[in-house]
């Protein structure tokens, strides 16, 4: 099994969580890697799991803000880490699989570049459709909304503020756009959730996307007539 590059940092976002969260964190730890949740005031078990597994930090929201926003505090969290050189996001459904997560966190080192993007097999809604269709063919980036990312420290240094932002699309694409270097390769997935997407449900969480992905796109827009 491959272990990730020295100083690499993974952030899961945890809503309610509690039932997958002990593995993945299990699976992280056998990577050799360093784990940060993102407790985003969950009703459950979740923080208790976050404890029992004694890892490395938790960053606790006293309310459900949301996966942007817990994404962010993440992001941000493990970049301010005096040890850290790579850092990584990754679900916490158990859809995707830390050793994944690290391989992909090697052969970002290895080819140099300052992000890397996982791409799934399928696109579960329409909207994750539209967003691979469009920003892949105005950015170059295959699967926008796939949670497993990896990020060179100076990425989410320099673009601090698009930390989490359109459904965590954004910071991607402005690495993308800055020329950084990006690799992407597929990956693998469990069976989706049972209790509900990290982008919501329904007609609104498809609206969402849309709407984030219509927004990045006028990124490539202004860059056109600048």
């Amino acid at each position: 099994m491959t272990s990730a590059p020295d100083g690499t940092w993974v952030v899961v976002p945890a809503y309610n969580e509690a039932q997958s969260l002990g593995a993945i964190i299990e699976r992280v730890h056998a990577a050799g890697m360093r784990c940060l949740v993102v407790d985003d005031g969950s009703t459950d078990d979740t923080a208790a799991v976050a404890a029992a597994a004694h890892i490395d930090h938790v960053v606790h929201h006293s309310r459900n803000l949301g996966y942007s926003m817990a994404l962010r505090a993440g992001l941000q969290e493990a970049a301010s880490r005096p040890d850290c050189r790579w850092v990584v996001s990754i679900d916490g459904d158990g859809q995707l699989d830390p050793f994944e997560a690290a391989t992909l966190a090697v052969e970002a080192e290895s080819a140099g570049v300052g992000v890397a993007v996982g791409v799934r097999p399928t696109h579960p809604r329409r909207s994750e459709r539209f967003a691979a269709w469009l920003l892949s063919r105005l950015f170059g980036i295959s699967d926008p909304l796939c949670g497993l990312k990896v990020y060179r420290v100076e990425i989410i240094k320099r673009f601090a503020d698009a930390c989490g932002r359109r459904v965590g699309m954004e910071l991607a694409i402005c690495a993308a756009r800055a020329g950084v270097g990006l690799l992407q390769r597929e990956i693998s997935t469990r069976p989706s959730r049972r209790h509900g997407s990290r982008y919501g449900r329904g007609l609104k969480a498809e609206l969402r996307i849309v709407a984030a992905t219509l927004m990045l796109a006028s990124l490539a827009l202004r860059g056109a007539r600048s």
